[in-house]
């Protein structure tokens, strides 16, 4: 459920500041508020920022720093089956007999896989088959981690 849409939303004078984030426009519907959200944002208050990539782009972040127990939540929508979601790690590779910490999410054949090392050696997890996630529609991924394990 959206809990945005559960929530009773008044007109757009009501509210002391626009409800709507990140310079979106605030338009009076018959239900209430609803917002227009500038191309970088999206969410039902323009919270969210968003990134599309048609091809080959990316977007660069700071490393994640690895600490003893974090969470990394993913959201995206495709309909292409192959493709690295998420990379966090070297940008060139590590001198031999060293390790660096990485972790690298990507999709095989629609399906999820995360690849990540914290100094112990590279895991992979395989998604169950019949998780396919090139469907048009918004999944979201989580990776809880304790920094060890």
């Amino acid at each position: 459920t959206c809990s945005a849409r559960d929530r009773v939303h008044q007109s757009c004078a009501s509210y002391p500041r626009s409800p709507c984030l990140n310079g979106g426009t605030c338009i009076d519907t018959l239900n209430g508020y609803r917002c227009h959200c500038s191309t970088s944002f999206h969410g039902p208050d323009c919270q969210q920022t968003k990134h599309s990539f048609h091809g080959n782009g990316y977007a660069w972040f700071r490393p994640i720093r690895p600490c003893f127990e974090s969470l990394l939540s993913l959201e995206f929508i495709t309909e292409v089956p192959d493709g690295l979601l998420l990379y966090s790690g070297p940008l060139s590779d590590p001198e031999p007999g060293s390790t660096e910490n990485f972790m690298a999410i990507e999709l095989s054949s629609g399906i999820p896989v995360l690849k990540i090392n914290h100094g112990a050696g590279t895991e992979t997890l395989h998604f169950p088959s019949h998780l396919n996630l090139t469907d048009k529609r918004w999944h979201r991924l989580e990776v809880r981690t304790n920094g060890q394990e």
